[in-house]
C-alpha cells in the first residue's frame, strides 16, 4: 500500500530536517518532496514585480500544484514523505474517500 506521509508545523519548525531524516530510515524508499522546493522554481524576479494579490494568487496555484504533484507521484505507486507548514487557511489536501477505503484513487486533474 503506497504512504503518504505529512510533516506538518509552523515555519522553521525543523519539518525539512525531519522528513530528509524519514526518508532514510523508511523502507522501501521514499520520496522526499517539499512545497519549498516548487517555490524556487518559480522566477523570484518576475514574482517580485507582481502585486500582493497577484503574489496570493501565484502562491495559491503553487500549493495546489504541489499537492497535485504529491497525489501523482503516490497514484503512480511511489511513497512520498511531504513537509508543509499548514494553517486554518491553507490546510493539507484531503485524500479522496475511494483512497481513505483503502483504493487508490486517481489523482485529479
Amino acid at each position: 500500500m503506497t504512504r503518504i506521509i505529512l510533516v506538518n508545523g509552523v515555519s522553521s519548525a525543523g519539518k525539512t530536517s525531519i522528513a530528509e531524516e524519514l526518508v532514510d530510515l523508511l523502507d522501501p524508499p521514499h520520496f522526499r518532496m517539499a512545497v519549498d522546493a516548487f517555490g524556487r522554481m518559480r522566477s523570484a524576479a518576475a514574482t517580485n514585480r507582481l502585486r500582493p494579490a497577484e503574489v496570493d494568487e501565484v502562491l495559491r496555484k503553487t500549493r495546489a500544484g504541489f499537492h497535485r504533484a504529491v497525489a501523482g507521484m503516490a497514484a503512480a505507486g511511489n511513497d512520498v514523505v511531504f513537509a508543509a507548514a499548514t494553517s486554518a487557511s491553507h490546510p493539507p489536501p484531503r485524500r479522496p474517500a475511494a483512497s481513505r477505503r483503502g483504493r487508490r484513487a486517481a489523482a485529479s486533474p
